[in-house]
């Protein structure tokens, strides 16, 4: 069994942070969730970093991925994402990320979820914007049944 820990963040014109847990149902503790904000999202605003990336959908300000195997074997994944988002196309990829998971093998807990608007403000996900779902790919194959996914739909975008 594994312990996998993913931690993402995105930002946006709308910026989205999202942050998930996954644990293997055997481990007895996870590392802490890293809790910073990434330098580049702080302080550049969204029409500056439009003028620098002309017609881009969207621009990575931050992307990390932190793997850790614990003194009980169990492996733990950390993943930080900050993406800015200025087209409907990159709301469309980045906006409701979709986190998939082995159910049988694997808890998935989401830690965060945000999006910070163009002016500064956080919205916090509710509870009822945090949903799991089969893959549509594999709604028909019951063989398949422990492969989910947890959608964060992020209000505001």
């Amino acid at each position: 069994m594994r312990n996998v820990t993913m931690h993402s963040m995105a930002m946006s014109i709308l910026t989205i942070i999202a942050a998930a847990l996954i644990v293997a149902p055997a481990s007895g503790h996870s590392p802490a969730p890293d809790r910073s904000t990434p330098a580049a999202a702080a302080g550049t605003g969204w029409k500056e970093m439009q003028l620098r990336y002309p017609g881009s959908d969207a621009v990575v300000l931050y992307d990390s991925l932190v793997v850790t195997l614990g003194s009980d074997n169990h492996i733990s994944k950390r993943r930080h994402r900050a993406v800015m988002l200025f087209t409907d196309n990159a709301i469309n990829r980045y906006g409701d990320p979709r986190i998939l998971f082995n159910a049988a093998t694997q808890d998935l807990t989401i830690l965060a979820a945000r999006v910070r608007m163009r002016d500064g403000r956080f919205a916090d996900v509710r509870k009822n914007g945090i949903n799991q779902t089969t893959p549509f790919a594999l709604d028909l194959a019951p063989d398949y049944v422990d492969w989910q996914e947890t959608v964060v739909t992020h209000m505001g975008i």
